[in-house]
């Protein structure tokens, strides 16, 4: 009995999807990783035209800063669909707005 309850307990948890949890610090820079290697934040610069100043949390995502413009950017987990469940980080994927510059 004692077996057949412990069989059951750990398919069980095998068969929940387990995300690996990073502290806070480890989370933010893996976000910032993202920002910086996304082509998509590159393209929306204009390629290199213009030197990020400073990424800053906002409320809904991150505000990328120059000289004279800023992008809001967001960055999300994309869940993968897999069987059995995949352990880890789940891959992110970074949503650039409209570039907005000073006259």
């Amino acid at each position: 009995m004692k077996i057949g309850m412990l069989a059951l307990i750990s398919v069980s948890l095998v068969s929940k999807i387990a995300y690996g949890a990073l502290p806070p610090t480890a989370e933010s820079l893996r976000h910032f990783k993202a920002i910086a290697e996304s082509k998509a934040v590159y393209d929306a610069f204009g390629g290199s035209n213009y030197w990020i100043k400073s990424i800053v949390e906002s409320e809904d995502g991150y505000l990328l800063k120059t000289d004279k413009c800023t992008l809001k950017v967001s960055v999300k987990e994309v869940p993968i669909p897999s069987k059995p469940a995949m352990v880890g980080k789940l891959p992110l994927e970074v949503t650039v707005g409209k570039l907005k510059c000073d006259k």
